[in-house]
């Protein structure tokens, strides 16, 4: 047997496909403004990109001169990791 189709149901059929694109077109968009808040919200600030080798240098070299914005604890401390796995 041949299954019979109306109108209603092949209308249907196609307003399905739309909603679903349309579902992930808009959670795309979200999660693509949830990315660009949260690098800028989280990305680290100009000057702290430099803590971190400056840190492993202390860790490593013993030296403090390498970036002595700050007392070396803080560099120190968030260089510690990186420290233990090298």
């Amino acid at each position: 047997m041949i299954p019979v189709t109306t109108q209603e149901q092949s209308d249907g059929n196609e307003a399905r496909p739309l909603a679903v694109r349309r579902v992930v077109i808009s959670i795309l968009i979200i999660h693509t403004l949830m990315l660009i808040v949260t690098a800028w919200l989280h990305s680290p600030a100009i000057d702290e990109v430099g803590h971190l080798p400056a840190g492993l240098v202390t860790w490593k070299l013993g030296r403090y001169d390498v970036y002595s914005v700050n007392p070396p604890l803080m560099r120190m401390t968030a260089a510690l990791p990186l420290h233990l796995l090298t």
